[in-house]
């Protein structure tokens, strides 16, 4: 009897395997992902209940074979998470809330053998543009990358353990298309020079032992950390010059 993490298929991958007489085969193997961590804790919390004579963690509810739809398939998925104590039940209940908002409407009674990659960005650009909400409200990318990562996981965890036959993850790499672009050249707005002479006016006057630092950082660019590591002999006053090392 006991309950171990392992690498089971040497692809960096957790697993959560109990043996214990008590269960049906007399051993269960829970596949949980990259998420180590969690599935250390949910090991933890097996012990105990299997110390309690506590079962309770072994969902017996199988997936359809077929046809399992997409909100068949999520939703199994998400309570056997919750069950075996890899996902909190607050995270789950926020994951089903947006999933039934904004997924199962259109695509939660397509199998997931039909589901292509392609449904999937057409339902993303929708929610971006505001052409999949009645109202015509946009939606963030923050909220597709919700979205997106239960449905990721589910395919993941249908094909891993659950070993669908021919089943394919629809939801691969397109966390790239929902990355948020900043364009830090655009964000960036220099002090205008009467702004700079009003900002060193300011600390000479209140913070006069920090005006040399804001004249430093002015006048050269530094960065922070480079302006608290100038020296005294790192100031060539005739040259007008301040040496970085």
């Amino acid at each position: 009897m006991g309950v171990k993490v392992v690498d089971f298929k040497g692809d960096g991958n957790a697993w959560i395997v109990v043996h214990d007489q008590r269960l049906s085969r007399g051993r269960l193997r829970k596949y949980v992902g990259r998420d180590w961590k969690a599935a250390k804790l949910a090991a933890s919390h097996i012990r105990v209940k299997l110390a309690a004579n506590d079962l309770s963690f072994v969902n017996g509810d199988r997936p359809q074979a077929e046809p399992l739809t997409l909100q068949q398939g999520v939703e199994t998925y998400l309570r056997e998470r919750t069950a075996f104590g890899t996902m909190d039940e607050a995270t789950r209940r926020n994951y089903e809330r947006l999933l039934v908002r904004h997924v199962y409407p259109t695509l939660g009674v397509k199998p997931v053998t039909s589901i292509r990659r392609d449904d999937l960005v057409r339902l993303f650009e929708g929610l971006l543009s505001g052409s999949a909400d009645p109202g015509g409200r946009k939606r963030g990318k923050a909220t597709c990358r919700n979205l997106l990562a239960p449905i990721h996981q589910a395919y993941e965890w249908l094909i891993v353990e659950r070993r669908m036959a021919g089943l394919t993850n629809p939801a691969l790499r397109l966390g790239k298309l929902l990355r948020e672009t900043v364009d830090k050249k655009k964000r960036v707005q220099p002090l205008l020079p009467t702004e700079q002479a009003a900002l060193l006016d300011a600390t000479r006057r209140s913070s006069p032992r920090y005006h040399l630092l804001f004249l430093i950082a002015l006048r050269t660019g530094l960065r922070l950390s480079e302006c608290f590591g100038v020296q005294w002999a790192d100031f060539d006053l005739e040259a007008r010059t301040v040496t970085v090392q």
